[in-house]
């Protein structure tokens, strides 16, 4: 495989890393939002917001388009929510199997 196009995975990864960038793709995957809305809902300062998206838009993860004063931002390709839903997945059955690890080790220390 190409350097470069391991280089723009691991871009992407890189990206997707940041919790509060992650938390704008899963609210952006609701609907189009404006940059209110988004530091609103996320709790965050209107500049902090601006700065993630101005990363997720440099790497083409959204889309902007201004409105008068307002400025709404879309995901760009909906897939990058496949990547974001099998890591979820990914997390939720390694949580499962540790959980099923502790119950049979519960059950282990119960019988000595």
């Amino acid at each position: 495989m190409p350097k470069r196009i391991i280089k723009s995975v691991s871009d992407l990864f890189g990206v997707l890393s940041n919790p509060t960038r992650l938390q704008i793709i899963i609210l952006l995957n609701e609907s189009e939002k404006d940059v209110k809305e988004i530091h609103e809902r996320l709790g965050l300062s209107s500049s902090n917001a601006s700065q993630h998206l101005a990363i997720l838009r440099a790497h083409h993860l959204v889309d902007v388009r201004q409105e008068g004063v307002h400025v709404f931002y879309k995901l760009h390709n909906k897939k990058v929510m496949d990547i974001v839903q099998q890591a979820l997945k990914f997390f939720e059955i390694e949580l499962s199997e540790v959980e099923s690890l502790r119950k049979a080790l519960s059950k282990v220390m119960d019988h000595k």
